[in-house]
Order: structure tokens, then sequence, then C-alpha cells
């Protein structure tokens, strides 16, 4: 019967100052009254006694229904009155500029955002296929709008496009002669600072400024490789995978053949560029082309070991003398297998050390300061007393043999250090002009950091030295680390390999 919501059971609310009392008591926010959406239960926020007409401020729209909203609003395309009534057909079209696209809901926005896959206008029309979708032909010009006028008709001083963009003045030539510091565009254009001419970047729309008849080949350097067009690029970008020249020469099969040698401590890659042996197969591609890590580089069946070497099950190589020396040297311990090695009594080798209890070690083992007999002999008194290496061997202080080649190479072989100790290799001096590699060789300074190895050892390449060169005060600083003239500078040639 109701009873639950009548008077006598539910006395009136007390509304506050921002809150509207419906018909039934209920109160609701004074916003939703007269929104155009019936909120109390009996419509009473939205009857005519109730929504009497507002009193619009001079700067705002007073709508059909009776909202305001800000005049800006008023007719710009989105309908800001709830009715519409702010877009009626009282609105007149709107009239964009020239160099602007009128949007189908009469928005205009600026023309170069046409057709750049970006929605400018509200409605998206910028972006539609009927704007978008050119249809000029080759002898027609296609006008701002998308119009087609015969090619003839473009700068003829007459406005044949309806926006006159065929006569604007970025399009048609100009009838001024350019000045003694500037280049005319081959199509009339424009004049550019003749400083911009020949800098491989196009300032003219005919890219005449950058064309071979502008701007014949110069010399590049030393530091630089021609691409076929004429332009220099840094040789270092030569063949490593990644098209730096625009005619893509750089990269072309015939230029890539001539690569330089690779030391007998480097690896080939297959375009040519050399890398650390001991980089190869390290699970890292070291390579640009990744074939320091390719099947036909690392798999096993591939893999030939020298005459001095054993070849593990798995097809790894190791020291023929670490073979049966009871040390697990092949990573599937084959080299300590019972097949390889049916006996431990054997007879050692040439090159082997026999322990006391029958076992083999490497000769290079005994009296190195470890023991790697596992009874411990190869270490004794007896036999560490009068031990001597060999006449192609070097003997470290802690007794160890290494080859005689790796003494004073600028690398410590000995477990001590002894084979590069300053008593052993005097320090060499190099002159005033001349690069010290690591192993003491001295080169011409300016060979140094040039991408190619001069040094034997590779130092004078290496990433430590050249990102540290620091140039004089009367010398500019190339982005390569390359150190130059400053007069050299901003003198219209490129004398840095990279063009910095």
């Amino acid at each position: 019967d109701g009873s639950d919501e009548s008077e006598k059971t539910c006395p009136l609310l007390e509304c506050t100052e921002k809150e509207f009392r419906c018909g039934t008591g209920k109160c609701i926010s004074i916003e939703r009254k007269c929104d155009g959406w019936s909120d109390c239960k009996d419509g009473s926020d939205e009857a005519k006694a109730t929504c009497s007409p507002k009193v619009c401020g001079s700067n705002t729209f007073t709508c059909s229904n009776g909202d305001c909203i800000d005049i800006e609003k008023k007719c710009d395309g989105t309908n800001d009155c709830t009715d519409g009534s702010d877009e009626s057909e009282e609105c007149t079209p709107v009239t964009c500029d020239v160099s602007e696209f009128r949007c189908a809901n009469g928005e205009c926005i600026k023309l170069a955002l046409t057709c750049d896959n970006s929605k400018d206008c509200s409605d998206g029309s910028d972006e539609s296929e009927m704007t978008c979708l050119s249809s000029c032909s080759s002898t027609e010009f296609t006008c701002d709008n998308g119009d087609c006028i015969d090619n003839k008709k473009k700068c003829d001083d007459v406005k044949d496009c309806s926006d006159g963009s065929d006569e604007l003045e970025t399009i048609c030539p100009v009838t001024s002669m350019c000045g003694p510091t500037e280049f005319q565009c081959d199509d009339g254009s424009l004049c550019i600072d003749s400083r911009f001419k020949c800098d491989l970047y196009s300032d003219c729309y005919d890219g005449s400024d950058e064309s071979v008849i502008t701007c014949p080949p110069r010399n590049c350097t030393f530091f630089e490789f021609r691409c076929d067009d004429g332009k220099c690029i840094d040789k270092r970008r030569k063949c490593d995978r990644y098209v730096d020249c625009q005619d893509g020469s750089d990269e072309l099969q015939a230029n890539c053949q001539t690569a330089r040698n690779c030391s007998w401590y480097e690896f080939r890659c297959d375009n040519g560029n050399c890398i650390d042996n001991r980089r190869k197969c390290d699970k890292y591609k070291d390579c640009t082309d990744g074939s320091d890590e390719s099947p036909s580089t690392c798999s096993p069946k591939t893999v030939e070991c020298s005459a001095d070497q054993f070849t593990c099950s798995n097809g790894e190589c190791i020291d023929g003398i670490k073979k049966c020396d009871s040390n697990d040297d092949c990573s599937d311990g084959s080299d300590e297998s019972e097949i390889t090695c049916p006996s431990t009594l054997e007879k050692c080798t040439a090159v082997q050390f026999e322990c006391d209890n029958g076992q083999c070690v490497g000769l290079n083992k005994k009296c190195d300061g470890r023991k790697d007999c596992s009874d411990g002999s190869d270490e004794l008194e007896t036999y560490c007393m009068s031990s001597g290496c060999s006449a192609d061997m070097f003997h470290c202080d802690d007794g160890e043999c290494i080859d005689l080649q790796f003494k004073c190479n600028g690398e410590e072989n000995c477990m001590d250090g002894s084979d590069e100790a300053n008593t052993i290799c005097p320090p060499i001096t190099c002159t005033a002009g001349e690069f010290t590699c690591a192993n003491g060789e001295c080169i011409d300074g300016s060979l140094s950091c040039d991408g190619k190895g001069d040094c034997s050892d590779g130092s004078d390449e290496s990433e430590y030295i050249c990102s540290s060169v620091t140039c004089s005060e009367n010398q500019f600083t190339c982005e390569s680390g390359e150190c130059i003239d400053v007069e050299d500078k901003c003198n219209q040639k490129e004398d840095c390999s990279d063009g910095s």
C-alpha cells in the first residue's frame, strides 16, 4: 500500500542549498535539475514550471533547451548543446584559408596535416579515402586540395587551382636573380645559401644542390671509402653488413672481397672482418654477420685438430700433452677414458712427465708450483732441483717452461709473470712521433686508431686506446676521435673521416 514511503512514515528531508527537492521529497544535486534527464521519479526536476528559461551571460550561447555554453563552441562543428541547437542551419559555412584544409564538419586545419596518417580533424575527414586518394597523372599538377590541373597551367600567373596552390612562391620560380653568395636551384624555385650546397642534405625541392653535376666527387681521405656515387664514408663502415652509402656500394660483393688479411691470432668473419680467435664459438656473436658462432664454424664435425693436439669425442681440440693426465680437459672426459688411456702404467711420451705412481702429466706441469700428479711427485725436490727447459723454451722463475715466442709478448704466460719482468724485457722507448704497441713494438703515430691493426698484437686499434684520444688546443676533436687542425673546421671540406 506504499505505507513505507508515506509522509507519515517518512517526514520530508531537508535539502541543502546545493540540492533540489523533488515533488516526492527526495533531494538530488542541483546540477541535475533541468539537464534534460528526469532524475526525480515524478519528473519534477524537468517540469516546465521548474525549468524556466535561463538567462545566459554575455560570453555564452543559449541553447534551445535553455542550457548555456561558451560562445566559442557555437558553430564549431561539435554538438555542445544537448539538443544540438548550437550547430543549427543558422551556422554559416566556415571559410578556411588557402593554406588550410576544411574538414567535413567545418573545422580548418593546416593543409600539411592532411593524409599524414594522423586524424587532425575531429571527424577524421582529413584522412578519408576521398581526401587522400590522388588520381593526377604525370602530365598534371596536384593542387594542395587534391584537384588536378594541366602542368602547363602551373605558375602562369593565373590561379587555376581553386585554392591557388599552383601559383604559390614555394612552387613557382622566382623572377629575381640569386645573390652572389646564393645558389639557385635548377627548377628556379629557390635561392639557398651557398654553404648549404653539397652538404649531403637536399635543400632544393628538386635536389639539384646535391646532384653529381653540382657536386663533383671529392677526394676521400685515407680513412674513408668512396661510394660509387662519389660520397665518402668512414672506411671502417665498409663491408660491415650495414648499408652506409646511399647507393649501397659499401656492401657490394665486389668491394668486400678484398678485405684485409687477419693476423695469426684472429678469426676471419664471413664478411671479411677480423676478431680475436678466442671469441670464436664462445656463444656470443662478435662478427656482425654472426659467422663466428655459425654451425659451419663451431660444429665439431668441421673442427680439425693440429698434429700436436688431441681430438675429443665431441670434436673439441686440447693440447696433446693433456691427454691421459688424470684431468678431464675434454668437456666430455674422453681424454681420460679407458679407450683413450688403456693403462695408467703405460710409458709416458717424450713431452710428458711420468709420476712416481705411473701417471703421466704434461712436462710443462713439472715443477710449476702445483701438484698435478695425484701423488704430488711432480713437485718433489729430487725432480725440481735439476729441472731445466729445452732450448726453444723459456724457464719461468717458478720452474714452469713456456714456448720461447711467448717471452716479452706483452702478456704474462708464466704463472708468476716472470716472462714479462722488466729485467727480462727492457722497455722499448719509441720516438715522439711513434705509437708504442702493447708488445713493445713502435709504429708511426698516425697509424693508431685508423681502423687497421698495424701492431702485430692489434693494440693500436683497441677500444681503450682509441676512446681516450685527446686533441691539443689548436686541434678539433672529430666525433670519431680523430684530431684535425682547427683551421680545417667548417671549411666546406670533410677532413674528419665521419664528416663531423
